[in-house]
């Protein structure tokens, strides 16, 4: 529940900015012309847009050493961060008719995000008869407007099916 309101806190407060700049905008039209106004506001979009995010997925395995990318097993998991928001897990290996060896566990995180970030530090998985136990450890941050204002550091664990 306070990571939904956190999220609700954020849009109101994105919604009050984007009326300031509703109402600046007018002023500037009114002072320095239409297109010197658009123009300038287009400059303060396009500097306050960048972004520093790494998006491509990372092997939470492997432990700095390359290993065999993809196997010919796949299965996966969704966990419940908070009530919009779920971790999705990929869990790639070899299996065999004996064995099944595991060698990657993708995350990614959907839902509204908006005032969060999940990023995940580390895993492990291992195989067993009912299934492929796991843990994740993330670092949740919570942000206000883009500024993170807390970190925590999470763990979740539960089992997979093992899909023949």
């Amino acid at each position: 529940m306070p990571a939904l309101l956190w999220t609700g806190l954020n849009i109101l407060l994105l919604l009050l900015i984007a009326y300031a700049w509703f109402r600046v905008f007018k002023v500037l039209r009114r002072q320095i012309g239409l297109g010197l106004t658009v123009l300038f506001m287009l400059s303060l979009t396009l500097r306050g847009s960048s972004s520093t995010s790494n998006t491509k997925a990372r092997n939470l395995l492997e432990n700095g050493r390359l290993e065999h990318p993809i196997g010919n097993w796949g299965s996966s998991a969704s966990v419940a961060l908070s009530p919009n928001n779920k971790l999705h897990l990929r869990f790639e290996g070899v299996r065999t008719d004996s064995t099944l060896r595991i060698q990657g566990m993708y995350s990614g995180v959907s839902g509204l995000v908006l005032g969060h970030e999940w990023k995940p530090l580390a895993g492990m998985a291992h195989a067993k008869k009912q299934g492929v136990s796991y843990e994740v450890f993330l670092s949740h941050e919570w942000k206000l407007l883009g500024i993170g204002l807390y970190i925590s550091s999470e763990e979740y664990t539960g089992m997979a099916p093992v899909v023949k």
